[in-house]
């Protein structure tokens, strides 16, 4: 059994440390003193170089103890989307942010849970195969931790990931594609009083093509956001460019090519009727991953949550995580549901049943990882 008192120090503590995005050195440098405490051999890679990060992602060798299964992994990212450093406190069960920062639940419950995991199945003596820990960075930015990963340094047959917002007891066996695209609206400057008839206006371009797109849910697997907008230097000179920004994400790849040509006809219509142009960046941010019930991954977990008095369930999930850059990777990895709510807000909050229940799933993995070789 996992030690719940120490898990609830630990994650308290952990989720106070400052590391958003591209500054995480501070939280993964306690990181590492925690794995040298329990005796972890760890390496450090240099993916933080790739985007501008303050450090790289930390990958710790746990050796096999009395067993030859399948080598796995265990993952959580440890930074954040804002600052997490304040005061978080507890009410009936429940640990919620000070209101003036987020908690960290995302991710830093993950990066507790895999610590205890770990630390109480050492105390137990539990047999297991060779099993990697990874904490990784960049991950609320654009899953870079495990994008530029050093994955010759990854010798492993399947993978856990702890960090998804759904309820605890849920496993996230399905996860979209998401194509992040950059539209460039082209028109001509021109003095907008003196002249306005001189210029191509290329804010009106975007607005009446943005206003003809389906935006939101566009079927049942899939979105289309517009997230932001910028063009225009003066109030007194017709825009003659304009940045848009947006994503489609779907668990359907076929249905992918079609939104975004509809996208591209919509925009190069709107720009045609003004005399503007317009051009396109499309970039596959991630791709999606299944797997399916009878997969070898997803009956390890169901068998262990079951072994815990859960009864799991496997959900399609529209987030992106790690897991699919590790299935992308050939790994095949599962991301588990931690319960946390209203992530990346300062209402953040998780229940303890949830942060206790997923370490002692995790628990459970290991006991049942010599089973599967």
């Amino acid at each position: 059994m996992i030690d719940r008192k120490r898990l609830i120090g630990n994650f308290l503590s952990l989720a106070s440390i400052e590391g958003v995005s591209r500054e995480e050195l501070d939280a993964m440098e306690e990181v590492k003193r925690r794995l040298d405490k329990l005796g972890i051999e760890h390496t450090q890679d240099s993916a933080g170089e790739r985007f501008g990060g303050s450090c790289g992602n930390v990958i710790a060798k746990v050796p096999a103890a009395g067993s030859a299964g399948a080598p796995f992994f265990m993952s959580a990212h440890v930074d954040t989307i804002q600052s997490s450093k304040g005061t978080p406190h507890i009410k009936d069960g429940v640990i919620y942010s000070n209101g003036n920062s987020v908690l960290g639940a995302d991710d830093r419950a993950g990066v507790a849970q895999i610590l205890e995991i770990i630390e109480s199945a050492f105390e137990q003596n539990l047999e297991h195969p060779d099993i990697t820990l990874l904490f990784l960075v960049g991950e609320e930015i654009g899953l870079y931790g495990s994008k530029y990963l050093d994955y010759s340094q990854i010798n492993c047959s399947f993978g856990f990931v702890f960090d998804s917002s759904a309820d605890f007891g849920k496993i996230v066996s399905h996860a979209p594609t998401q194509l992040s695209f950059v539209i460039n609206v082209l028109g001509k400057a021109a003095h907008g009083a003196i002249a306005p008839e001189l210029g191509i206006h290329a804010i009106k371009i975007a607005a009446e093509a943005i206003a003809k797109t389906n935006v939101g849910r566009i079927d049942t697997d899939s979105t289309v956001s517009i997230g932001t907008i910028h063009g225009g230097t003066k109030i007194n000179i017709i825009p003659d460019r304009v940045e848009i920004k947006g994503e489609i994400r779907s668990l359907n790849d076929a249905r992918i090519p079609e939104y975004q040509k509809k996208i591209v006809n919509t925009f190069e219509e709107a720009a045609h009727n003004s005399g503007g142009k317009v051009t396109f960046k499309w970039d596959e941010a991630y791709k999606g991953f299944k797997l399916e019930e009878a997969h070898q991954l997803i009956r390890w977990i169901l068998q262990a949550m079951r072994n815990n008095n859960i009864e799991p369930e496997l959900i399609p999930f529209i987030g992106g995580s790690d897991a699919n850059n590790f299935n992308a990777n050939g790994i095949p990895t599962i991301n588990l549901g931690q319960g946390y709510k209203k992530n990346h807000s300062t209402e953040e909050y998780i229940a303890i049943n949830d942060l206790a229940g997923l370490a002692q799933v995790g628990y459970e993995i290991i006991k049942l990882s010599p089973q599967f070789t």
